[in-house]
């Protein structure tokens, strides 16, 4: 069965095995940067709410994909594009995966663009990414 801790794990190697992302962080945003150095493009992601809907739980994350801005801002638009296209990437990967690991990807996901955000003066896209994960009730696997 898979959980919460391997969902995480899955989204780390996803942005670890991918050529065009540099670092990878999990947790709030304001820790992107602070517990764990960036280097760019970078992939961070946020766990939100989650909902129990009958037999599943809904994990649902906002996932960060950006980069850093020159003071000019002369590459923004390579840098939303690129972000842009890392995340339909890493949309395909969970899309993939999801047949070995037990878990429905929700088909609708929201994009959102971003620009000179954070310290570091970054811009990027965040995509609102659902997990559906079985919830069987098995009561025999509470430990006593």
């Amino acid at each position: 069965m898979i959980t919460l801790n391997k969902v995480i794990k899955l989204l780390n190697n996803i942005a670890t095995d991918h050529k065009q992302i540099n670092s990878w962080g999990f947790g709030d945003l304001w820790e992107a940067g602070v517990t764990t150095k960036l280097s760019f493009p970078a992939m961070w992601a946020s766990l939100n709410p989650a909902q129990i809907n009958g037999n599943e739980v809904n994990l649902n994350f906002t996932i960060y994909l950006m980069d850093k801005v020159r003071r000019s801002e002369a590459n923004e638009n390579d840098v939303l594009s690129d972000t842009l296209q890392i995340g339909l990437d890493v949309i395909a990967k969970l899309r993939e995966l999801e047949n070995t690991n037990d878990f429905y990807l929700v088909r609708s996901n929201a994009i959102e663009y971003f620009t000179e955000s954070l310290d570091d003066e970054v811009s990027g896209i965040t995509l609102a990414v659902t997990i559906k994960i079985p919830n069987l009730y098995d009561n025999c696997s509470i430990p006593d």
